[in-house]
């Protein structure tokens, strides 16, 4: 009994709220468990829960957050994200996922403030750099766009989406044969990648690209 008890993780939790009252931290615990089986609603409810039982648990905010941008209410994601980087400023993270949600939102001043900060407190990440580099782009800020994007092929070089990105900024400099350059390994790692076909092939014909 006891060794199905702990057979899997939602077992465990399951069984620790049958025993226990008012239990946050398996509401808590659990909700990431339903939210990678893809039972959102399920999630989302254990997680309110948690929060209703002791508010101000930074890492369920970034659980919920992430919960609800996969359902598309980026704005209910935005504000978890908010409230756990207001509960926990060095939560970097937390900062990734605002900046994140914040450049989508089109308001790039606090997107690349918060990503900015999420790389110092943890240096070296790739998707963060990679985040930044895309919300200069929509600026129009090529020259930063390459660098950050740059920065995000050094630390993971096997991404061809990364490469692409850094590609189309490449372009928007006007360093047709860099773009290339990435173009082509791009497709030496992904040779399905349409887009950066697609790409390559209008640069080869001295063509501009199509988005």
């Amino acid at each position: 009994e006891q060794v199905l008890t702990w057979a899997n993780s939602e077992t465990l939790w399951r069984h620790a709220l049958r025993v226990t009252r008012n239990n946050y931290y398996a509401h808590g615990a659990i909700g990431p468990v339903l939210a990678n089986q893809n039972r959102l609603a399920e999630a989302v409810s254990h997680m309110s829960e948690a929060l209703r039982l002791k508010p101000g648990l930074a890492e369920v905010h970034l659980d919920l957050g992430e919960v609800s941008a996969r359902q598309g209410k980026l704005d209910e994601a935005a504000a978890h994200f908010l409230q756990a980087v207001n509960i926990d400023p060095g939560f970097a993270e937390a900062h990734h996922n605002l900046g994140v949600a914040r450049s989508n939102q089109g308001q790039f001043a606090e997107a690349v403030a918060h990503l900015q900060e999420a790389l110092r407190l943890q240096p070296g990440v790739a998707r963060t750099h990679r985040a930044l580099g895309i919300a200069f782009a929509r600026q129009g800020l090529m020259a930063d766009a390459v660098r950050e994007l740059s920065q995000a092929v050094r630390l993971d070089p096997r991404r061809a989406d990364v490469r692409f990105e850094l590609a189309l900024s490449l372009q928007g400099e006007g360093k047709t044969a860099q773009a290339i350059e990435q173009l082509q390994e791009a497709l030496r790692i992904d040779a399905g990648n349409v887009q950066a076909r697609r790409m390559l092939e209008a640069l080869s014909n001295g063509a501009s690209p199509v988005g």
